[in-house]
Order: structure tokens, then C-alpha cells, then sequence
């Protein structure tokens, strides 16, 4: 029978004794109809038995025979094994047993090449009489001569003891012992047994041999010098027991269990038909045995299930059971490329075939009908290839069946199904090689983060992950709040940086006015001119006393009382301008101060849900009656200086234009009265008129007035600084705040990634690590492009592209405060002279280019919008970017064989390139090892490291006539596989002993 499927888990039991055993326990006058309906009933997972009774063969021969006729539809093979005892002993006085040693012979040996080979071979001996030297017994074992050494040896005993003993042919068996070595050279020594019987040592047996001075060489040698040990454990904990101990004993551990069935199936005796635990993933063949012997620890298991049988029972839509590749019923074509059907294993899957055989064109076919969303990296299904333009794929179809019986047929040049799960997760090699050969620094990154996100995302519980279907869809979601509050941080950033930069450039520049000075001068100027007035007047007064009208004085009260309302309606407007000013900057206060509630509130409910508490935890009251009075007072003064400045009675206003009436009527009487005068009046007019221009308003910094105004606004400005300051504090701290609630949040989403990688023994070895981290990498990127390089020499390293992020070394960017007290350090140094800690302050603006805004630069700096919540992936302390393509190919691979808890079949494209041949066999196959416990596996590979080494279930072995591409299967212990495989792997056996001659020979053995 040809096993197509490869190695596959059953149950093997290969101690089974028959009613023929000389010793057992079946009952019945002629049992052997009852025994042979009982091996017929036996569990369905046991599907190997071996016939294993004392010296002899008849028991085998007559289950055999029954087996040939097809007696047994439930067994595959039946093995004959011997069991003989040993001259060794184990126990202690009393209670001494020898050591049991089986023979388990390959079914293609026939009994009577067993019987001549083997047993004839072993020929016990013993001297029956100490006075009688020609008195000894050494014959070939027969059942008569057994039943004669027992007579002759119950004739020593005395009459009166002989009832003791049994039957001559028992006593007979139990006295037949031959020596251990003896049994094994019988073995070893025979060219035609050698490769066709393996030994095995009674575990309960040898364990009673004590560990003594005269006996550990002798103990350690028994189970070293057999294949394997037997023994029939209780229960699963004895099993372990056992085996536990030979591992702590340093000797062989390949331990089975067995039934050592003596009794029928109903009995409670543990030694009964169809008790066994152990399962073995082979061919039901002797070289599939030999091959789990040597692979013991993965081929053999006594699991109640194996994880591979468990994943086809629980998860049948999960593996792919078969693939057939025809063509479609309307083609027609003579000599079609493929026309095929491949039974796929459950487990580890190897394509082999040598180059341009079809092994990626079976591996992207599978992937094709599957609906693998990986069509761009397809190596043989592509328009350059299988699909092109003349209709070739769409004259093939391929069918794919699932372990559940569903299936899909697909015409091979049919597109990608958006609309179809996909239902397997395809690694072409293109794939893996542009994803680790692209620059980590750029943009094809995110091919390899969106690879491992796919990994990651699998590891986020059905139940957290709502309606997103990718792990940036749900981070997105689940960060939408905070990513609004944090934008909300960023508009006050601006603000404040708005604020503080057009600060910064008024302070520059009124201070270029020399304000102080220009009110010097000024007041000077004014003084002079006053002067010249009251010289004028001195001499108008002089004429006026010489008239002795009166006039004069009068119309010097007159303006004086003018000029006092104009002083006064000045002041009245600095006042209104004073009081609008001071309700602006108390609105925008009771702004921030709502703003600051409205944003502790907030987080006091949350804060709150957090604690699983329903009433307010924080409350906040701002003293409105305080704010309501001062806004009432502020409202009522600008209505009384409104009041008096506008009243058409007695508003002041009204008065100047009063008063400004009688200067004029008494300037009239005065120019009668001094007609000689006038020229003297028109000169204090023209002196009046420039006084009050040089008083001016406010409004024009030519004047004292306008000077004035601008030496208010330059000494307010450090309290202005101040606060927009503290506004760009404050939200650079609640910007820092969500930008930590956006690192938790991921660090949630990753968290059961992060927790297996650091909890795996295989990751350890290769010393990964995987966390979420704050990053400040892009940080010179933010805003390199807004300054003048020229003008920032001394930072002429940091603003190189790889090293944006030197200026917060050692920084703790998940401290605000000591975050901000960097950015504040890089603020400063920007503004100095050549971006040096030494140099001479300047404005931020004056490094700028064209077109941009010191805002702009404050905002880049101090908005966050390079501080980055990303995962962070180490091996052996080296990030990404320092590791080599054949490195991040080997992370990328642990991801999806260790961390990856998809379900879906794995289909890898010579996943060894760029690895080391030891990095495949310490790493890579480890890995491979334990995904196939959670997934199907099927590899397309060159490298026989993946597959002998990696010991595949199933070898698939691609090869093209010229015509036609055709696949055959099995394991490797199957011939026809493994010597193909040897020649595709190997390049033929001769090349294989030719090499292995030379290791051999010319190297030898590095010990």
C-alpha cells in the first residue's frame, strides 16, 4: 500500500501476546475465534499491532494469515515481534526477574527467514548435573525442546518440592534465558537482520536491576545498546514517571508504551487487549518505525490526542485534505500541463523538485483557490508567466478540499474574490525578500509592519476587537477620543505659539523704536514750545493791562478751561480703552479656565469608569459672583465715562464744544480790542495747534500721546509672555497626556502578542523583543524643512536624516517634564547664533525660511506630532534597522510560525533564503516545529535542513517531463520519496557519500 499522505498519527501497539504465547491468560478451551473478533474490535485509532510472544512465531503466523485475507479492514500492519529472556537479573532476593529483551522484525521478513536467521541462532546452555560433566543441555528452542529442558530440570528437584512448579514446557520457557550481548550480535552481526530488526528492553524489568558498583556499567549498556524501551504504564502519569526517570538516569528514553496485552479487552487487568497510549506519527511500515524511533521526540507522543488530530477534529475547515489541478471541461488540448490530484497531510508539508519542476506552481495554485490575497507576489501564476495574454490559465482549473468536505474550484486565471475569506496566509518569496531587503528607514517598511501587524491582530480576542477587521482599524477606533482631545491640545499649542512669536517680534521691534528716548525728545520739544506760548501771552497781557479791558484774562481762563476738558476727555478715553482692554483678557481667561474644567471634568469621568464608580469623583466651582461682580463694575465705569463724555447737557463733549465757543467770541473781542495784537494771537494759535498735535492720541506714535501708548504695550508684554507661555505648557502637557493614553491603548492591542513573545522559549533563543514604545525618531524631521540650515551650523548632525532623534537622547519621553525641558533646551539653541549653546540670542523668525512662521517651528516642536506610539522589535539587542535582510526574514518568519495564532494553512516559498544553514536548523526548524501544532504548514524548499532534517510528514516531489508537471508523495520513508528527495536535496546519493565520505575521513569527529 502506497501512503501518499506521508506520515500520519496512530496508535501502535507492539506488544500484543496471543493465545499461542507460552505465557498468558486468555481463557476458553480454543480462544483464538474470540481473540481474532477481539483485534477486529480494537479502539480505530489503533491501527498498528505487533504479535509479540515468547520464542515463537505460530501465534504471529496465524494473525498474519488472517490479516493477508483481510481479516482486519482496521489494521494497516501487524509486525511480528519476539520476546526472549536474558540471563541478566533485576530485583532483589526472592524476587528476582530477568530482563526481557523483544525482537520487532520488519513484516516483510518472512517467519521462516526469522526462524533461520534469528532464532536458530540463539541457543541457550546449561550444565544440569555439577557431578556429571557430560550432563548439559544446549539446543535450538523449540516448543519440544523447552518442554524437555523443563522435565530435566523438575527431575533435580525433589519429589516432595516438584508440585511447586508447573508444566515442563513453563518451566522449560522460564529457565531458557540467552545472554544479552549473544541476542544482540544475532542482530547487529547479520547483514540481512541488521537493517530489518529493532531491539527493545523491558522497562519494569530493567529498573528493578539495582545501581550498584558491580552493575551501573551493565544497567546503562541494556538500554543504550537497544532502540527502545517497552513498558505498560497504568495510566498517562506512570508513563511520564517512567520516562522521567530514564532521562534523569542519562540513558535511552525512547520509551513505549504497549498493552503487554496477556488478557481480553473486558478484563480490569492493565495488561489487556487494546490498553496502549502510544501514538506514532510514521508509516504503518518498519521503516516509518525507524524513522520515529529516531525522531522520537516529535513522532511519537501519548497524548490523549495529538495537537494535529485535535486541530483536523475541532478545526476540519482549517486544513486543506487535497488539491487537483485538470483541465476545464471546454478545453482542448492535447497534451494538457497538468492533470493531477495531491493528497495534502495535516501537518508539515515540503515541496522538492529541482528547478523549473512546478513546486511554487503548485504552492501558488494552492494559494490561488484558497483566495490568498498575496497575487502580486505570485511566482508563477502571474501575466508574465502562466497567465499571459494567450488564455493558457483560463484553460486549467484547480479544486481545493477541506478536511470539513467543503471545497472551491477555481479557473487558474480567475482574480483575487474580495468578497471570499481568504483561507490561507501565503508568504511568496518575493514577498519576503522585497519586505526585508527595503531600507527600515523607508516608506516599504510598512510593508513589513502591516505584515506583522496581520501576526499581531490575531492575537487580539474576538470579544476587544468589536467590528474591526484589521489591528490599525481597531487602534484607530479605539483611540478616536483621545485623538480628539489631542488634536483640541494642538490648536491651544498654536495659539500660544502665535501669541508668543508675535510677542517676541513686537518686544524686538518696539524696542528697536527707542521709546524712552523718543518721549524725551518729545517733552523737550513740548516744553519749548509752551515756552514760546507763555512769552506770547506775557506780552498780549501786557498790552491787556495797558487796555485794562479784561479781555485778555478772560479768554486765558477760557482756554484753560478748554484745555483742561481736553485732558480731561483724553483721559476719560484711555480709560475706556484700559477698561476694554481688561474685560478682553478676562474673557479670554474665563476661556481657558472653562476650557481647563470642561477637560478635568472629562477626565474625572473617566478616571471614574475606570473605578467602577457612578457618582462624580471630581468637582469643580469657579466663583461666578466674583467674575459676574467685576464685569458689572467694568460694564457700569464704561457707562459713566460713555455718560461723560457723550451727555448732551453736560457731557464733555458738549462742554469743549462750550468752551471752544467763548474762546472764539472772546478771541473775537480780543482782536477789536487789539487790533495791533493779531499777529501776536495768530502766533499762539499756530503755538497752540502744535502743542496739540505734539500731544496727538494714542493712535500715532509721532506723538507723545502715541509714544505713551506704545511704552504701555512694551511693558505689558512680559506679563503677556507669561501667560502665553503657560498656555503652551499646558497644552503641551495635555498633548503628552493623550499622547500616553494612545501608548496604552496600543500597548493593550499588542499586549497578548508582547506577552507570548517574552513568555516563548524559541523566542528567547533568538532573543527577540517586542514592545510598544514611545519613539521620537521623526522629531528633526518635523520641522528641519522650515529653518535655514546655513543658519544652524553647530546642529548641521542632528538635522541629518538618520539621526532626528539625537536631540532627546537618554530623554524620558514618557516624562512630560522632563520632555518639555528638552524641547524648551532645543527651543533655545535654535535661537542662538549657529544653533550653539553659547551663542548670541536672536530671534526665532531670523532662522526660518521663506514662507514659514516661528509658529509653525513652535508648533512642530512642541505639538508632539512626532512622538510616535510604535511597536519596537529587537533581536539580539539590534533593531530592524541594524539587523541584515536574511535577519528580518528570520523575524518576519517567527512572527507568522510562532507568534502568528491564525489557524489558516501557511504556505512559505523557500523561506531559507538568505538564512544559514545552522540558523534553519536551530531556529527555524524549532519554529516550523511548533506551528505545526496549531496550523497545516506546506514549504516550497531547496534546503534539505527544512526537510529531512525538519523531519517532514509528507514529501511532495515536483517534476516536468517536457510535457507535463506530475507530483507523487509520501514520507520519506517511502522509497521511491526518499530517493528522489535525495537526489534533489542532496544532488544524487553519490554526491551525498561522497561528501559524507569526506567528513568523515578528512575532518572527522570534532570531539
Amino acid at each position: 500500500m502506497e501512503y501518499t499522505r506521508g506520515a500520519e498519527w496512530r496508535k501502535w501497539d507492539l506488544h500484543v501476546h496471543t493465545p499461542e504465547s507460552v505465557h498468558q491468560n486468555y481463557t476458553g478451551s480454543d480462544p483464538w475465534d474470540r481473540f481474532l473478533s477481539e483485534l477486529r474490535s480494537l479502539p480505530p485509532e489503533i491501527a498498528v499491532i505487533g504479535i509479540n510472544d515468547y520464542w515463537f512465531l505460530d501465534g504471529y503466523q496465524k494473525v498474519r494469515h488472517e490479516f493477508e485475507r483481510g481479516s482486519f479492514p482496521n489494521l494497516l500492519e501487524i509486525f511480528p515481534v519476539i520476546e526472549v529472556r536474558t540471563e541478566n537479573f533485576g530485583g532483589t532476593d526472592g524476587k528476582l526477574r530477568r530482563i526481557n529483551l523483544h525482537f520487532i522484525c520488519d513484516p516483510l521478513l518472512k517467519p521462516e527467514v526469522i526462524d533461520r536467521q534469528l532464532l536458530s541462532t540463539l541457543r541457550p546452555r546449561y550444565q544440569l548435573l555439577s557431578d556429571d560433566p557430560y550432563k548439559s543441555w544446549a539446543q535450538v528452542i523449540s516448543r519440544e525442546s523447552l518442554t524437555a529442558l523443563g522435565a530435566e530440570i523438575k527431575a533435580q528437584v525433589p519429589k516432595d518440592q516438584q508440585h511447586r512448579y508447573g508444566s515442563d514446557l513453563r518451566e522449560g520457557f522460564n529457565n531458557a534465558c540467552v545472554p544479552y550481548d549473544e541476542a544482540r550480535k544475532a542482530v547487529y552481526e547479520n547483514s540481512i537482520l541488521r537493517d530489518h530488526v529493532l531491539l527493545a528492553v523491558g522497562k519494569t524489568e530493567w529498573a528493578a536491576l539495582k545501581w550498584n558498583d558491580q552493575s551501573i556499567a551493565t544497567k546503562k549498556s541494556l538500554l543504550n545498546s537497544a532502540h527502545m524501551v517497552f513498558t505498560a504504564a497504568l495510566d498517562r502519569e506512570d508513563f511520564e514517571k517512567s520516562r522521567k526517570a530514564l532521562v534523569d538516569a542519562g540513558v535511552n528514553p525512547r520509551l513505549l508504551d504497549c498493552s503487554d496485552a496477556h488478557t481480553w479487552m473486558e478484563s480490569q487487568e492493565k495488561d489487556r487487549l487494546g490498553n496502549v497510549l502510544t501514538w506514532i506519527n510514521a508509516d504503518p511500515t518498519f521503516r516509518g518505525l525507524q524513522h520515529a524511533i529516531q525522531e522520537y521526540d516529535y513522532r511519537v507522543s501519548t497524548e490523549v490526542r495529538p495537537r494535529v488530530l485535535v486541530r483536523r477534529a475541532t478545526q476540519p475547515s482549517a486544513i486543506i485534505d487535497r488539491v487537483e489541478i485538470h483541465p476545464v471541461s471546454t478545453a482542448k488540448l492535447s497534451e494538457p500541463l497538468f492533470s493531477c490530484s495531491v493528497d495534502i497531510n495535516p501537518g508539515y508539508v515540503v515541496i522538492l523538485g529541482n528547478k523549473g519542476q512546478g513546486k511554487s506552481a503548485l504552492l501558488d495554485i494552492i494559494g490561488a483557490t484558497a483566495n490568498s490575497d498575496r497575487y502580486d507576489d505570485y511566482s508563477f501564476l502571474t501575466v508574465d508567466r502562466f497567465r499571459r495574454k494567450n488564455g493558457e490559465a483560463g484553460s486549467y482549473e484547480a479544486r481545493l478540499v477541506w478536511a470539513d468536505k467543503s471545497e472551491r474550484t477555481v479557473v487558474l486565471d480567475a482574480p483575487f474574490d474580495i468578497e471570499l475569506p481568504i483561507r490561507v496566509d501565503y508568504l511568496p518569496q518575493s514577498l519576503i525578500e522585497r519586505v526585508c531587503l527595503a531600507d527600515p528607514q523607508s516608506k516599504k517598511k510598512e510593508e513589513f509592519e502591516t505584515e506583522i501587524e496581520r501576526v499581531v491582530f490575531g492575537h487580539v480576542p474576538l470579544g476587544e476587537r468589536a467590528n474591526s477587521t484589521s489591528l490599525r482599524q481597531m487602534v484607530e477606533a479605539r483611540s478616536r477620543g483621545v485623538n480628539q482631545r489631542l488634536q483640541e491640545a494642538r490648536t491651544q499649542i498654536g495659539d500660544a505659539a502665535r501669541r508668543i512669536t508675535h510677542l517676541e517680534d513686537r518686544q524686538v521691534e518696539l524696542g528697536r523704536l527707542a521709546l524712552d528716548g523718543r518721549l524725551k525728545d518729545l517733552e523737550r520739544e513740548r516744553g519749548q514750545l509752551t515756552g514760546q506760548v507763555d512769552q506770547q501771552r506775557q506780552e498780549l497781557e501786557a498790552r491787556e493791562r495797558d487796555d485794562g479791558t479784561g479781555t485778555q484774562a478772560k479768554l486765558r481762563e477760557a482756554e484753560q478751561r478748554l484745555a483742561d476738558l481736553k485732558t480731561e476727555r483724553r483721559q476719560k478715553y484711555e480709560s475706556i480703552k484700559q477698561l476694554t482692554e481688561a474685560a478682553g483678557r478676562v474673557n479670554r481667561a474665563d476661556t481657558d479656565v472653562q476650557s481647563a474644567i470642561s477637560k478635568a471634568e472629562a477626565a474625572g469621568k473617566s478616571l471614574a469608569s475606570l473605578l467602577g464608580v457612578s457618582s462624580p469623583i471630581l468637582k469643580i466651582e469657579l466663583a461666578q459672583s466674583a467674575l459676574t461682580d467685576w464685569r458689572t463694575q467694568n460694564t457700569t465705569d464704561l457707562l459713566l465715562l460713555r455718560e461723560s463724555l457723550e451727555n448732551p447737557e453736560h457731557g464733555i463733549i458738549h462742554r469743549i464744544a462750550q468752551a471752544e465757543e467763548v474762546v472764539e467770541e472772546l478771541k473775537a473781542t480780543l482782536a477789536v480790542e487789539l487790533q495791533g495784537a493779531e499777529a501776536i494771537l495768530r502766533q499762539i494759535q499756530d503755538l497752540e495747534a502744535q502743542l496739540e498735535h505734539l500731544d496727538g492720541d494714542p493712535a500715532n506714535p509721532a506723538t507723545i500721546q502715541g509714544v505713551k501708548a506704545l511704552l504701555r504695550e512694551r511693558d505689558a508684554i512680559p506679563t503677556e509672555q507669561s501667560q502665553a507661555e503657560n498656555d503652551l505648557h499646558q497644552g503641551f502637557l495635555s498633548a503628552h497626556t493623550a499622547a500616553m493614553e494612545i501608548l496604552d491603548i496600543k500597548r493593550s492591542a499588542y499586549a497578548s502578542a508582547t506577552d507570548f513573545v517574552a513568555s516563548s522559549e524559541l523566542t528567547r533563543r533568538v532573543d527577540l523583543e517586542f514592545d510598544v514604545e514611545l519613539n521620537a525618531r521623526p522629531f528633526a524631521s518635523t520641522w528641519r524643512n522650515l529653518v535655514n540650515r546655513r543658519k544652524l551650523t553647530d546642529l548641521s548632525e542632528v538635522l541629518d536624516d538618520s539621526k532626528g532623534d539625537v536631540l532627546l537622547a537618554d530623554v524620558p519621553l514618557d516624562s512630560a517634564s522632563d520632555l518639555f525641558d528638552a524641547l524648551q533646551h532645543v527651543r533655545n539653541r535654535l535661537a542662538r547664533e549657529r544653533g550653539s549653546e553659547k551663542g548670541d540670542p536672536r530671534q526665532l523668525s531670523t532662522v526660518l525660511k521663506g514662507g514659514h512662521s516661528a509658529s509653525q517651528l513652535l508648533l512642530a516642536i512642541f505639538g508632539l506630532s512626532w512622538l510616535e506610539s510604535t511597536y519596537v522589535i529587537r533581536s539580539a539587542g539590534k533593531e530592524l534597522s541594524e539587523l541584515s535582510p536574511g535577519q528580518r526574514g528570520l523575524v518576519l518568519l517567527m512572527f507568522y510560525l510562532l507568534v502568528d495564532k491564525s489557524d489558516r494553512p501557511l504556505l512559505l516559498d523557500q523561506p531559507e533564503e538568505n538564512l544559514d544553514n545552522q540558523t534553519v536548523r536551530e531556529l527555524l526548524i524549532p519554529a516550523l516545529r511548533d506551528a505545526i501544532g496549531r496550523r497545516q504548514v506546506i514549504v516550497v524548499t531547496h534546503n534539505p535542513n527544512l526537510a529531512v532534517v525538519g523531519d517532514a510528514d509528507q514529501l511532495i516531489l515536483a517534476a516536468f517531463d517536457g510535457r507535463r508537471f506530475g507530483y507523487d508523495s509520501g514520507s520519506l520513508e517511502r522509497q521511491i520519496i526518499g530517493s528522489h528527495s535525495i537526489d534533489v536535496l542532496e544532488g544524487t546519493r553519490a554526491a551525498f557519500a561522497n561528501r559524507e565520505l569526506k567528513y568523515e575521513r578528512v575532518v572527522g569527529d570534532a570531539s
